[in-house]
């Protein structure tokens, strides 16, 4: 459901990825507090991964209530929410959150972030999955946009993910040699 090979991996990623910068709340003693987070983080993607999306969710809910709103760790921890909670049929509110997480990393990271482009990819999965065909395309375009901008180790990864999946969806419009140039274009040099 995200751009690395499963969520729970991405979700692991992120946790780590996020320790330091995490805006943990309450925290008196700061390492066991981080342990405790990134703990519940990697339990939701364990949790996930065992088609347990229930339990999953109620971890990372927990590990919301554990960061500092406006913070790296509480934008990894909502994007993941948003997987969840679409996996539990609460789409409406994934949709929210999707959107909220995007504005949330932009205004950390920068608008060509590439966690500003994976979660413009979810988004464009969550569309494509519902069958919104013209709204994935459209969160597919400004997510490749916004990767082909993005600079830093995972983001030709990002970008070849970005263009595999649009190609998915540009095949299941009927587009298939759209969806031919797309592939070709995950796999060009520098990309």
């Amino acid at each position: 459901m995200t751009l690395s090979t499963t969520a729970g991996a991405f979700i692991r990623r992120l946790a780590l990825a996020s320790l330091l910068i995490a805006g943990l709340t309450g925290a008196s003693d700061p390492p066991t507090a981080i342990k405790k987070w990134q703990a519940l983080v990697a339990a939701a993607g364990s949790a996930y991964e065992a088609n347990r999306p229930v339990q999953a969710q109620q971890l990372l809910e927990e590990a919301v209530k554990m960061t500092k709103p406006g913070t790296e760790g509480r934008a990894a921890v909502l994007n993941n929410l948003a997987i969840v909670l679409e996996a539990n049929g609460f789409m409406d509110t994934a949709e929210q959150l999707y959107g909220q997480v995007i504005g949330l990393w932009a205004e950390l990271l920068g608008p060509s972030h590439t966690n500003v482009s994976r979660t413009l990819g979810n988004l464009g999965d969550f569309h494509h999955r519902r069958s919104q065909l013209e709204e994935a395309e459209e969160a597919y375009t400004v997510a490749i946009a916004t990767a082909q901008q993005a600079k830093g180790a995972d983001a030709a990864e990002v970008l070849r993910a970005l263009y595999d999946n649009y190609s998915r969806l540009l095949n299941d419009m009927g587009r298939t040699e759209d969806a031919d140039a797309a592939r070709l274009k995950a796999f060009l040099p520098g990309n």
